[in-house]
């Protein structure tokens, strides 16, 4: 599969409208749960030029914290265009993610 541009602006919708962020399935899910819990992690991260990465097990987490700073940028006057999210589900393999990088 070939990623395209389209699909990057499916993955940001943030990139048209940053109140998008709002009516994403991980912040929506969030937002209505009984225990709201934020990983300690999601205070760690810097606001600097930098690339972060994240893998781990499914279900535990890692799409809603990502989601969850990604609100907090956008609150915070982040250029919307600056803030790239993208699932390597869809990928087969390194080479993959090279050429769409």
């Amino acid at each position: 599969m070939r990623v395209s541009i389209a699909d990057l602006y499916e993955f940001n919708p943030w990139w048209q409208d940053p109140q998008r962020i709002e009516e994403d399935p991980q912040v929506t899910e969030w937002r209505g749960a009984a225990f709201r819990w934020v990983p300690r992690l999601c205070r760690t991260f810097e606001d600097v030029d930098v690339i972060y990465t994240m893998r781990g097990p499914r279900r535990v987490g890692k799409t809603t914290l990502l989601k969850l700073k990604i609100m907090e940028l956008l609150r915070k006057g982040a250029n919307p265009k600056n803030i790239l999210y993208f699932s390597c589900d869809l990928l087969s393999g390194p080479r993959q993610l090279a050429e769409t990088l």
